[in-house]
């Protein structure tokens, strides 16, 4: 525990993780868009491991946040 800790991981963060896909020029542009929107939550991107799959490219971006910090949208009720 005091690994996850010191790397800020659950459960002494909230780990969101967004998953791109599409064409290579699209998605670094859809990438770079929701990198500078979510700026505040210093978001890190970083390729898939297999990242490229029926001519698709797959990208992730991952976020860490204190727990309480994330203000959960609910717009189902």
């Amino acid at each position: 525990m005091a690994d996850r800790k010191t790397y800020n991981y659950p459960p002494y963060s909230r780990l969101i993780k967004i998953t791109l896909k599409g064409e290579k020029p699209s998605l670094d542009k859809e990438r770079d868009a929701i990198k500078e929107l979510l700026t505040a939550y210093k978001p890190e991107s970083y390729s898939a491991f297999v990242s490229k799959i029926k001519n698709l490219y797959l990208s992730h971006i991952a976020l860490r946040l204190p727990p309480k910090s994330w203000a959960v949208y609910r717009d189902w009720e």
